[in-house]
C-alpha cells in the first residue's frame, strides 16, 4: 500500500470529516488498495452507506470492485444494520458474478445468528460446502455458540467432529461454546470431557473456559469442585475475571455459606479485580437471605462508598431481605428512598412489598401501592394481584378480594389456578362454602385443574358445616380427575367423618390408605381415636393407642389427649391418670389441654383434692385453666358443697370475679371439650 492510502487509513481514526476528505484526495488514484482503504475504514465507523456509495463510484469506473470489498461491506452491514440488507447486498454479489469467498459466508452466517435465525445460517453453512468453500475456524466456531446457545449441544458436537474431519483445528473459542453449551444444559461431565481433551490437545484455556466450567458446576450443586478448578487456574496464572469472582460469590450465597462468599469478595480485590455492581448485589442478597439484614446494609455503604451507584436489583434485594425479617417500616423507607433516587421499582419490588404489607393485615395500604404502581405505568401481574386477593381473604374481606379479582379479569389478566385457590381458601375460612364451589366449577370450566390442596381445603370446608355426603362425592370426584389424595386429604376426610358420627365409614377409608399408596400417620390415629372415643369404643380405641409404635409411629401430645379425654368421659379416671404418667415417662410432656382434661374429669367425679393438686401443678407449669374448666370450680364454689378449705384453694385458680360469675349451661360441655382437644385437626 502506498504512503497516500496508509495516510488515508490512518485519517480513519479520527472522524468521518477527515474520512471523507481523504476520499476526496484520494479518489482520483482509482486503484484498488485505496478503495479497499476508504471503504475498511467507512465500515469500522459504521458509515456503511458511503461506503456502498463508494462501491458505486467503483463500478462507474474501470476498478470494479472485487470479492474483497463486497465482502468488506457485508460485514459491515451485518454488525450496524438489518440482516435483512446484507443478505441484499451478497444476493446482489452474487448476480454480478462475483464469487464469495469463506470471509463472506463466515460475515453472512455471524449475523444471521445473531439475529437468531440459526436454521438459515446452517443453510448458508451448507450452501458454503456445496460451493466447495472450505469453512475456516471462525465460520464453525459461530455456528458452534449459534446451535449452544438454542440448547442443541448435540448438534454443536457433531459440528465440532465434523471441523476436525475437515483438519480444521478447533481453537479455545470453539472448546470454549462448546463446554458453555453442555453447562447451560446440565451436562457438566461432559464438559469437563471436552476440557480434558482440549488439554490433551495442547490447547491452553483461558479465563472465559474457566469461567464457564465453574458456572456450570456451581448451577449443578458441584461447588466443592468449583472451587478445586478455581484454584487450578490461578494455579496456571490464569487471571480470574469478574465475571469467575461472580460465579462463585453467587455460588457460595446459593448455599448459606455468606462468610465464605465475603472472604472471596475481600480476594478479590486484594487481587485488584474491582467488584462491579452484580457482585455487590449477589453477596447482599446472600446476606439478605441468611437474615443477616445489618451486614447487608453495610455491603450497600460500602458499594455506594466505591462509587457504584444501586440499580433496581440492589434495592429489591434489601427490601425483600427487610421485608423477610418483619422489618416492613425500614422496607418502606428503603423504597421511598428508591423512588427518591429516580430508579424505578419493578414488579417483583412492587409484589415483594404488597406481600408484606398483606401479611401485617394492612391491605388497604397494599392495595395503595397497586394503584401507586399502576399510576408509575408499572402494570402489575398475576402474582400482584394474588397477592393482594390473599391479603383480603385473611382479613376476612372477600367481597374485596372478589372485586379485585374481577378488575384484574377486566384489565387482561387471566386468573391462574393459585388465583382461584386462594378465593376458595377464603371463602371456605369464612364458612361460605357454595361460593367456594362455584369458582371451584368455574376453574374447571376454564379448563384449569385443581391443585390437592383446593381439594383438601373444599373437602374440609363442608365437613366442617357436616355436609359429609358432599365431602364424599368431592373426595371421589378427586380421583376421577386424576388427582391422588395426599396425606392432608386422608386427614381432613377422616376428621370430618370422625366428629359427624361416620366412624364406620371412616375406617372403611382408612384400611384403604396404603392400597392409595398413603400410609397412615399420627395424625390419623389420633383423629380415629377421637371417633372411636366419641363412639363409645374405648377399647378400640385402646387397641390402637397403644399398636402405634408398632406401625413404628411416635405417639405426640393430641394422641395422649384424645385417648385421656375418652377415658375421662367413659369415668374410667385411673387408666386416665396412669396414661398422664406415662407420657411424660415416654418423653411427652402434657400441655394446657392435657391438664384441663383430666381436671374436668376428677370434678365431674367429685374428686375436688385431686382437681385442686393437679390445678396447682398446671399453674406451676405456666398453664391456664380453659374456659369450661373455670366454669365448673365456679359451679363448685357456688354449690357450696365443698369443705372451706378446698373453696379458699380453688378461688386462687379462678379469674377476678369468677367466683359467684354466671354459670355455663351443662349441655355446652362437649363443645367446649372439643375445643380443648380438637386443635391440629385442620391443616395449614
Amino acid at each position: 500500500m502506498g504512503m497516500g492510502a496508509a495516510s488515508s487509513a490512518a485519517a480513519f481514526s479520527s472522524s468521518p470529516k477527515s474520512a471523507r476528505t481523504s476520499f476526496a484526495s484520494l479518489i482520483h488514484q482509482k486503484d484498488v488498495f485505496t478503495f479497499g482503504t476508504l471503504v475498511g475504514g467507512l465500515c469500522k465507523m459504521g458509515d456503511t452507506g458511503s461506503a456502498i456509495g463508494l462501491l458505486r463510484e467503483m463500478e462507474k469506473g474501470r476498478c470494479r470492485p472485487d470479492v474483497v470489498l463486497h465482502s468488506t461491506v457485508i460485514a459491515g452491514l451485518c454488525k450496524v444494520r438489518p440482516i435483512k440488507e446484507a443478505l441484499n447486498h451478497f444476493s446482489e454479489m452474487l448476480s454480478k458474478g462475483i464469487c464469495p469467498n469463506v470471509v463472506t459466508y463466515s460475515s453472512l452466517i455471524h449475523g444471521l445468528c445473531n439475529s437468531g435465525r440459526w436454521n438459515e445460517a446452517l443453510g448458508l453453512f451448507k450452501e458454503m460446502l456445496g460451493r466447495d468453500i472450505s469453512p475456516n475456524v471462525v465460520t464453525f466456531g459461530t455456528l458452534v455458540n449459534a446451535l449452544c446457545k438454542q440448547g442443541m449441544v448435540t448438534e454443536a458436537h457433531a459440528l465440532l467432529q465434523v471441523m476436525i474431519q475437515r483438519r480444521e483445528n478447533p481453537n479455545v473459542i470453539t472448546y470454549s461454546a462448546l463446554m458453555d453449551g453442555y453447562c447451560l444444559v446440565g451436562q457438566v461431565d461432559e464438559a469437563m470431557s471436552l476440557f480434558s481433551e482440549m488439554i490433551r490437545k495442547g490447547i491452553s484455556p483461558d479465563v472465559i473456559t474457566y469461567s464457564s466450567l465453574i458456572h456450570g458446576l456451581c448451577n449443578s450443586g458441584r461447588w466443592n469442585e468449583a472451587v478445586g478448578l478455581f484454584n487450578g487456574m490461578v494455579d496456571r496464572e490464569i487471571s480470574p475475571n469478574v465475571i469467575t469472582f461472580n460465579v462463585l460469590v453467587n455460588a457460595l450465597c446459593k448455599q448459606g455459606m455468606v462468610t465464605k462468599a465475603h472472604g472471596l469478595f475481600e480476594v478479590m480485590i486484594q487481587r485488584g479485580e474491582n467488584p462491579d455492581i452484580i457482585t455487590y448485589n449477589t453477596l447482599m442478597d446472600g446476606y439478605c437471605l441468611v437474615g443477616q439484614m445489618d451486614e447487608a446494609i453495610n455491603i450497600f455503604s460500602k458499594m455506594i462508598g466505591k462509587g457504584i451507584y444501586p440499580d433496581v436489583i440492589t434495592y429489591t434485594s434489601l427490601i425483600h431481605g427487610l421485608c423477610n425479617s418483619d422489618m416492613w417500616e425500614e422496607a418502606i423507607g428503603l423504597f421511598n428512598e428508591m423512588t427518591g433516587r429516580d430508579i424505578s421499582p419493578n414488579v417483583i419490588t412492587f409484589n415483594t412489598l404488597v406481600n408484606a404489607l398483606c401479611k401485617q393485615g394492612m391491605v388497604t395500604k397494599a392495595h395503595g401501592l397497586l394503584e401507586g404502581m399502576i399510576q408509575r405505568g408499572e402494570n402489575p401481574d398475576i402474582i400482584t394481584y394474588s397477592t393482594l386477593m390473599d391479603g383480603y381473604c385473611l382479613v376476612g374481606q372477600m367481597d374485596e378480594a372478589i372485586n379485585l379479582f374481577d378488575f384484574m379479569v377486566n384489565n387482561g389478566h387471566e386468573p391462574s389456578v393459585v388465583t382461584y385457590s386462594i378465593l376458595i381458601n377464603g371463602y371456605c375460612k369464612r364458612f361460605r362454602i357454595d361460593e367456594a364451589l362455584q369458582l371451584f366449577g368455574e376453574m374447571h370450566q376454564k379448563g384449569l385443574k385443581s391443585t390437592i390442596a383446593s381439594y383438601n381445603t373444599l373437602i374440609d370446608g363442608l365437613c366442617q358445616l357436616g355436609r359429609v355426603v358432599a365431602a364424599k362425592n368431592l373426595f371421589n370426584d378427586m380421583k376421577s380427575h386424576g388427582q391422588s389424595p395426599d396425606i392432608v386429604t386422608y386427614i381432613v376426610i377422616l376428621d370430618g367423618l370422625c366428629k359427624n358420627d361416620c366412624l364406620d365409614e371412616a375406617m372403611e377409608l382408612f384400611h384403604g390408605m396404603r392400597s392409595s399408596g398413603v400410609e397412615p400417620n399420627t395424625q390419623i390415629c389420633s383423629i380415629l381415636i377421637d371417633g372411636m372415643c366419641r363412639s363409645g369404643k374405648i377399647k378400640d380405641a385402646t387397641d390402637l393407642f397403644y399398636g402405634i409404635p408398632a406401625k413404628g409411629l411416635l405417639l405426640n401430645v393430641r394422641t395422649y389427649n384424645n385417648m385421656i379425654n375418652g377415658l375421662c368421659k367413659e369415668g374410667m379416671l385411673q387408666e386416665a391418670n396412669e396414661l398422664f404418667l406415662q407420657m411424660e415417662e415416654k418423653g411427652c410432656s402434657p400441655d394446657d389441654f392435657t391438664f384441663n382434661i383430666i381436671v374436668c374429669g376428677l370434678l365431674r367425679k367429685n374428686d375436688t383434692l385431686k382437681a385442686v393438686q393437679l390445678l396447682g401443678d398446671m399453674v406451676e407449669r405456666g398453664f391456664a385453666a380453659h374456659d369450661y374448666t373455670v366454669s365448673m370450680l365456679s359451679d363448685l364454689i357456688k354449690s357450696g358443697g365443698q369443705a372451706h378449705e378446698f373453696l379458699e384453694l380453688i378461688r386462687k385458680f379462678l379469674p377476678k370475679g369468677k367466683g359467684k360469675g354466671v354459670v355455663l349451661n351443662a349441655d355446652s360441655e362437649p363443645i367446649v371439650m372439643e375445643k380443648c382437644i380438637a386443635r391440629d385437626c385442620n391443616p395449614q
